[in-house]
């Protein structure tokens, strides 16, 4: 999965995201879903020199700031084509967003990063549209969508910018 952003900062970059969601039929037309899902955006890295004056060497940290979403959503599906191959189907719905900041210490030991701070944290209201496609390939359906998130349409401070960005999906429908 991958997503792309340009809230908080415009040097919001792509990220990734993973998630869950179940689908109700209604008809043969309409499904309610309603999911979790975790967006992470890897922003910047950064490096902060401490002088050391007994040594005359430089201590050099490396730090990454990231931003995550956590949307727990729900909405509705209109499949506009609907065969036993293929469905085509628009989406839309409301989602309640916790979003956080981290910055991780970046160690040249190892390729991971270690999270020292999850500061600051919002949880905001937002909705979300877009289209998708299932094709049934007879062992499971593959599911492919597209999603444009506006994240804090409700609740955001005076002053705070629109958060939005746009995803992409492929995942399997059992």
């Amino acid at each position: 999965n991958i997503a792309s952003g340009d809230f908080f900062t415009d040097n919001a970059d792509l990220g990734y995201h993973v998630g869950v969601a179940a689908r109700i039929e209604l008809s043969e037309l309409f499904h309610l879903v309603g999911g979790i899902e975790f967006h992470r955006f890897p922003r910047s890295e950064f490096r902060i020199i401490v002088p050391n004056t007994d040594t005359g060497k430089d201590e050099i940290h490396k730090f990454k700031s990231t931003q995550n979403v956590f949307p727990v959503h729900a909405g509705i599906n209109f499949a506009f084509i609907n065969s036993e191959l293929l469905s085509v189907y628009a989406t839309g719905g409301f989602a309640y967003n916790y979003i956080s900041n981290s910055v991780d210490l970046v160690t040249d030991e190892s390729d991971f990063s270690i999270p020292l701070d999850l500061s600051p944290t919002d949880s905001r209201a937002g909705y979300f549209v877009g289209a998708g496609t299932d094709i049934d390939i007879k062992l499971f359906k593959l599911n492919l969508e597209m999603k444009y998130h506006h994240i804090n349409l409700i609740g955001k401070e005076a002053g705070e910018p629109d958060k939005k960005f746009f995803s992409v999906s492929l995942g399997v429908v059992l």
